[in-house]
């Protein structure tokens, strides 16, 4: 028991990671004393409902949240209280229908500029066993880190889910491999609780940070969404489409004309060897080059055949 390992560590000196450890044990012991006060008060008592988050010690943001509540009694009095009957709720149907506007200062890692597009990876259950992904169109050739995109995604909820999260990417677009910049997750977990009470909901166009996934402390620019959720009866009677497909409505998406032109594509095209990356006019000057000599090879070739003909 914990009364025992607190009772050693109050003998003696005492190293800083038992000094905190002792600390853990004396709140635990006041939370149970406090759990025990509100079931000597109560003739029925009421099971006390706690969340809590779920932090990785390398990480800001919550990787989830717990619900959960305990019930402590004496092992004599076990038996005269009836177990709790625990039924899965009934479920139900919502659609999250989130817009991609555009970024800033996204780090230029073409050293000049940056190829930008975004990934978002929606898990309802915090496991990663049922994500769901969408990814929007390249914004070519940015010269400062500004991207736009105007670009809808959908995504279909079942309440309850465990630990909804929006996991949001921004890439840099390269011809062999893509790299990634930065990106956030959002927890929705609170979005959804208000769900049930309003029936649908609406988080206006907000910008969030995004980090370094290697360095969580180095931020990288940043990104504007706005986000929409709604019932399935609701969605099927005012559709909207993916991306700029038709019906473009609520609101109407245009796409952008800005990093698309065929100058921004030939001008951020690149070969990817490694860290090794070729502009695009040594890349045309190589092929130009390359060209020629198989031309004048091809030619000599020919002379030769003739001659021996």
């Amino acid at each position: 028991m914990y009364q025992r390992e607190l009772a050693l560590l109050d003998r003696g000196r005492k190293t800083k990671e038992q000094e905190e450890r002792k600390l853990e044990l004396k709140s635990l012991q006041k939370e149970i004393a406090a759990i025990y006060n509100e079931l000597d008060k109560e003739e029925s008592p009421r099971i006390p409902v706690e969340f809590r988050e779920l932090m990785h010690p390398k990480k800001k943001q919550s990787q989830g949240i717990i619900e959960m509540f305990t019930e402590i009694f004496p092992a004599k009095d076990s038996k005269l209280h009836k177990l709790v009957k625990i039924k899965p709720p009934s479920k139900e149907e919502f659609e999250l229908r989130l817009i991609i506007w555009g970024t800033r200062e996204i780090k230029l890692v073409n050293g000049e500029s940056v190829d930008i597009f975004v990934r978002v990876i929606f898990d309802p259950h915090g496991w990663s066993k049922e994500t769901i992904e969408r990814t929007t169109d390249t914004h070519y050739n940015s010269k400062d880190g500004r991207g736009e995109f105007n670009w809808r995604m959908k995504f279909p909820i079942e309440l309850p889910c465990e630990f909804p999260r929006l996991k949001i990417q921004v890439y840099g677009f390269g011809v062999i491999t893509n790299e990634i910049i930065g990106e956030n997750t959002i927890n929705i977990q609170k979005a959804l609780q208000n769900l049930v009470k309003e029936g649908s909901i609406e988080i206006p166009n907000t910008w969030i940070n995004l980090q370094n996934p290697e360095d969580e402390h180095e931020d990288v620019g940043s990104l504007k969404f706005s986000m929409t959720i709604v019932s399935k009866m609701m969605a099927e009677g005012n559709p909207v489409g993916e991306a700029w497909d038709e019906p473009n409505e609520n609101p109407r998406l245009i796409p952008p004309t800005a990093g698309r032109g065929f100058g921004d594509k030939f001008a951020s095209l690149a070969f990817d060897i490694g860290k090794w990356k070729w502009p695009a006019w040594l890349m045309f000057r190589n092929f130009a080059i390359f060209g020629v000599i198989l031309s004048g090879l091809g030619l000599v070739g020919a002379m030769v055949a003739m001659r021996m003909a």
